[in-house]
C-alpha cells in the first residue's frame, strides 16, 4: 500500500510539472499567464526570473506596462529596494502618461524611506530622497490618493530630520562646539516650526550656546573669524540675537 501511495504521488508531481511548463511560447497571452503565475502565489523570487524573460521576448504586449509593475512590485516584496526602485523609476521615466505612474512614484519613494534608518543618530540621507520623491508626486499628481499618502509620509520624514538635527546639535553642545551647537538649533527652529517641543528646547540650548560662546571668546581671546558668528556679528548682535531668542521662550 505504501509503495502504491508513493507512485501515485510521483506521477501527480511528474504531471504537475508538465502541466506548469505546457505553453506556446510564441503566444504572449498564455506566456503571460505563465510568467505571472508565480506572482500571484508570492512567489517574487521565480516571478521574476519569468517576468523578465517574458518582457525581454514580448516588449510591446500588451501587458508589458503591468509586468514591468510586477517586477518591480516582486523586488520590493522581496526586500530588494535597489532593485525595486530601479524599476519603479524606469517605469515612471518610459510611461509618464500611464495610470499607474503616480503609484509608481510613490512606491519609489516607499524604496528610499524603506532603506532610510529609523535612528535618528545615523545619516538621513534616503529620508531626504524619499521626501523629495513624494514632493515631486504631490506636484504632478495632487488629487490623486498617492499624493495623500504622500503628504502623510512626509510629515513622518520631516519629524525625523528634525530630530535628526537636534541630536546632531547636543553632540556639537556635548563637544563644547559652541557655534555648531547654537547654528543647529537656531537652524532647526526656522526650518521646523510646527514642532513646539522640539522649538521649545532648540531655543533654549541655542541661548545656552552662544552665551557660553560669548565667554569663551572673553576667556580665551578667541579670533574672530573662530566661527561663522563672531566673522559676520559684533558681539553686541550676539547679545541682541539671545535676548530676541528668550523672548520666545
Amino acid at each position: 500500500m505504501p509503495a502504491i501511495i508513493s507512485y501515485i504521488i510521483f506521477f501527480t508531481l511528474i504531471l504537475t510539472s508538465c502541466m506548469s511548463s505546457i505553453q506556446d511560447k510564441n503566444d504572449p497571452v498564455e506566456s503571460f499567464s505563465y510568467a505571472s503565475s508565480p506572482y500571484e502565489s508570492k512567489n517574487y523570487e521565480v516571478a521574476i526570473n519569468r517576468l523578465s524573460q517574458f518582457r525581454a521576448r514580448f516588449p510591446y504586449a500588451k501587458d508589458i506596462a503591468k509586468v514591468e509593475l510586477m517586477i518591480a512590485d516582486a523586488h520590493f516584496g522581496l526586500e530588494q529596494y535597489d532593485e525595486a526602485a530601479f524599476e519603479y523609476a524606469q517605469f515612471s521615466k518610459l510611461r509618464p502618461n500611464h495610470p499607474k505612474v503616480a503609484y509608481s512614484m510613490y512606491q519609489l519613494g516607499q524604496c528610499y524611506w524603506k532603506d532610510a534608518p529609523e535612528e535618528v543618530d545615523r545619516e538621513q540621507a534616503f529620508t531626504y530622497k524619499a521626501m523629495q520623491q513624494w514632493q515631486r508626486l504631490i506636484r504632478k499628481f495632487p488629487n490623486t490618493e498617492y499624493s495623500k499618502k504622500s503628504a502623510e509620509q512626509i510629515k513622518l520624514g520631516k519629524r525625523r530630520i528634525a530630530d535628526h538635527m537636534e541630536f546632531i546639535g547636543n553632540f556639537y553642545c556635548k563637544m563644547e562646539i559652541y557655534h555648531a551647537c547654537a547654528n543647529r538649533f537656531i537652524n532647526l527652529v526656522k526650518r521646523f516650526p510646527d514642532y513646539p517641543d522640539l522649538a521649545k528646547v532648540a531655543n533654549q540650548n541655542a541661548v545656552i550656546a552662544l552665551e557660553k560662546m560669548l565667554t569663551e571668546k572673553k576667556a580665551k581671546n578667541l579670533k574672530q573669524d573662530a566661527n561663522l558668528f563672531f566673522k559676520n556679528m559684533s558681539d553686541d548682535q550676539i547679545r541682541a540675537m539671545i535676548k530676541s531668542i528668550k523672548s520666545k521662550l
